[in-house]
């Protein structure tokens, strides 16, 4: 079963879809910004936490 069979079967379908097409716009949005190391695109997405 591929990945997003399995999110179509949870049953709050629409909030998986939402927070994946919101991380999409995140991890986007740290693109953008020009001369950034991939180390750096990655702690912008995701942060390591204290």
């Amino acid at each position: 079963m591929r990945h997003q069979q399995i999110l179509d079967k949870l049953a709050a379908r629409g909030l998986v879809r939402a927070m994946d097409e919101e991380l999409a716009r995140w991890v986007k949005h740290q693109m953008l910004h020009p001369g950034r190391s991939r180390a750096e695109i990655e702690r912008g997405v995701i942060p390591r936490s204290c």
